[in-house]
């Protein structure tokens, strides 16, 4: 799905965190949390990954947590978490 590490340093390297999923998705959510449980991002299209920000403030580099809950084309659930480690 995707690489577990990521550089928002605007160097146009690895600047987001977005997850791949290779099928068609008829539902879509997708949240990342801080170490505290902090929603800081959310985003219901597939399209748009976390780009190391709460809303415009800039998150501290470290491990943030993620979950996905999406329903494929057959109507099949597809759940997944992990972590994600930001750093500059």
């Amino acid at each position: 799905m995707a690489t577990n590490t990521f550089s928002p340093n605007a160097d146009l390297v690895n600047d987001n965190f977005k997850l791949t999923i290779p099928c068609l998705l008829t539902g879509y959510s997708f949240e990342i949390y801080n170490r505290w449980g902090v929603s800081v991002f959310k985003t219901d299209n597939p399209q748009f990954g976390w780009n190391g920000n709460d809303q415009n403030y800039e998150c501290p580099d470290g491990v943030y947590f993620y979950t996905v809950n999406a329903v494929n084309e057959l109507n099949v659930p597809l759940n997944k978490t992990g972590y994600i480690q930001r750093f500059r």
